[in-house]
């Protein structure tokens, strides 16, 4: 087959048409033999949703692999489920029986914004030290945001 003949190919029939001759030989080659680079030859079908499969050294529809992917991750936490809903239990709320983070913290629907603060360093020093011996588990950000919570739930009762 000539270049522009592949190229006149519907985008299955080029996948069809590829998918065979790669059963005998590798895309290099068979890009050579068309007068293509290999990205040239695959970037039709990779934006058409294929992708190459390793395993069957073939071009399968992306869509069906990553079907069968979110299956086997939706079992997977369904079997495991009890296990992993206690780890974020103990890791992220409830590792120091004293402390808990607000379940709001670190939500998927959370939004961030950086700022830059400027504190004594003998007290950040201190800081510091407790999170790294105590509260290593938590991000930094995670037990910022729980310390300024706590600031303004205890004082916006005083100012009301």
């Amino acid at each position: 087959m000539k270049g522009y003949e592949y190229r006149k190919l519907s985008v299955e029939d080029q996948v069809k048409w590829l998918n065979e001759e790669l059963q005998k030989q590798e895309l290099k080659k068979i890009a050579a033999e068309l007068g293509m680079s290999t990205s040239t030859l695959t970037n039709g079908i990779r934006a058409a949703g294929y992708k190459f499969d390793r395993a069957s050294k073939q071009y399968v529809i992306a869509t069906l692999n990553s079907i069968n992917e979110d299956k086997q991750l939706m079992v997977y936490l369904h079997e495991h489920f009890a296990e992993l809903k206690m780890l974020v239990e103990m890791q992220c709320f409830e590792v120091n029986q004293d402390v808990k983070l607000d379940k709001r913290i670190g939500s998927i629907d959370a939004k961030y914004v950086a700022k830059s603060i400027k504190v004594q360093d003998n007290i950040y020093e201190e800081f510091e030290e407790l999170y790294k011996t105590k509260f290593h588990q938590w991000k930094i950000q995670d037990v910022m945001t729980q310390m300024m919570l706590e600031f303004v739930e205890k004082y916006k009762k005083i100012s009301n």
